[in-house]
């Protein structure tokens, strides 16, 4: 931008308001002398008129990347930062042309940033080392999460597990309680993030240090309210589990559902589908004790039961304001019913994954067990 200086009385004007500035201001001509230096400055380095401006800040040469020199040749402000001894400055170099002499000058302003950088620095160390912290927490859920594959001799497991953020609140766990029995459960922690996913370590910590009383199906869900209790978190925080209990000998499956509103399904080895209709309340504050129902299905060799949590059918489309929903989860199902365990768990995920048109707001977990 070009100043103009039109007359004496402006000229006063503009130097008693460099005068009464709080940042350094200077004014150097086409040669790099200092003409002018407000009080600010010379109480920093003293009275420095008629020096080299390199010489005004303690140097024996010219900036090699002097943007008074370039404001100048090119008639546009500059900015750059420079360190002065232990203080940092934002400085802007400002072209201004003499009515009177048609002389060009430049004005630098010098603003003191150290503080903000030091801030700066500050934030960014923290988040550097929240990020490294983050990153741990990450791949300890990550690993925490069973892998496919066949447990017991009895099942074979097949999952999809994509959290919303870098660490998630749903989890689901294989538990080989004994020689005839295999737990299996799904839960989805109220809320996301950090202490979202640390909620989901402890119960995984609860149910694996229960494991050897877990075949009991209502006292394992007791263990968890009692524990859960014992933590005093705040009341709006909660988590639902569907838990199942697979008797290899009599190929019976027994159900609790504490809380989670995405029922089992059952795809029967003649590829016909069944939803496994039972409820229970989450676990929370507001319970003491169970207060759920289990049911018990006989299962065959070749047929498959899916636990998924609600991100997968909360998938939303905003054009058409609807969610993929159980109809769009039934249809895909219905879809690739006849397709392999992997291929089918890869499916359904990529149509709800599609349905939407926004960004997935809430983690995901899908795991299809398969009787072998």
């Amino acid at each position: 931008m070009k100043r103009i200086i039109k007359d004496a009385e402006a000229y006063d004007l503009t130097t008693n308001i460099l005068e009464s500035m709080q940042d350094m201001v200077r004014v150097i001509d086409q040669e790099g002398n200092v003409i002018f230096m407000n009080k600010t400055m010379r109480e920093k380095f003293g009275d420095l008129i008629g020096k080299k401006c390199y010489e005004a800040i303690d140097r024996t040469e010219r900036c090699v990347d002097c943007i008074s020199e370039r404001s100048l040749r090119i008639f546009e402000p500059h900015e750059k930062e420079e360190r002065l001894g232990d203080r940092i400055y934002s400085v802007i170099s400002s072209p201004i042309l003499s009515q009177s002499t048609q002389k060009v000058f430049s004005v630098e302003v010098f603003r003191d940033i150290t503080d903000q950088k030091l801030l700066e620095k500050s934030i960014f160390d923290q988040y550097s080392k929240m990020k490294v912290d983050l990153n741990f927490a990450k791949q300890l859920q990550r690993k925490i999460i069973p892998e496919d594959a066949i447990y017991g001799d009895a099942i074979r497991v097949i999952s999809k597990y994509e959290p919303s953020e870098a660490l998630g609140g749903d989890i689901f766990d294989i538990i080989e309680i004994d020689e005839d029995n295999i737990g299996i459960y799904i839960a989805d922690v109220s809320g996301h993030g950090v202490s979202a996913s640390m909620f989901t370590l402890f119960l995984r910590q609860i149910m694996r240090n229960k494991k050897n009383k877990s075949k009991n199906i209502e006292e394992t869900i007791d263990d968890l309210i009692y524990n859960f209790k014992e933590l005093n978190v705040d009341p709006e925080t909660y988590f639902t589990v569907l838990y199942g209990i697979y008797n290899k000998p009599t190929q019976e499956i027994t159900f609790v559902n504490a809380g989670h509103n995405c029922y089992p399904i059952i795809i029967t080895g003649n590829n016909e589908l069944k939803e496994i209709d039972i409820n229970g309340f989450p676990i929370c504050s507001l319970i003491d004790r169970s207060m759920h129902n289990s049911i018990k299905i006989k299962l065959n060799k070749g047929d498959r039961v899916l636990f998924y949590t609600d991100g997968l059918v909360e998938s939303y489309d905003a054009k058409s304001n609807t969610f993929f929903g159980y109809e769009g989860l039934f249809k895909a199902l219905e879809k690739n019913i006849k397709e392999k365990s992997e291929v089918l768990i890869s499916n359904i995920y990529d149509e709800a994954i599609r349905y939407s048109s926004e960004f997935i707001k809430d983690d995901i977990a899908v795991v299809l067990f398969e009787i072998i």
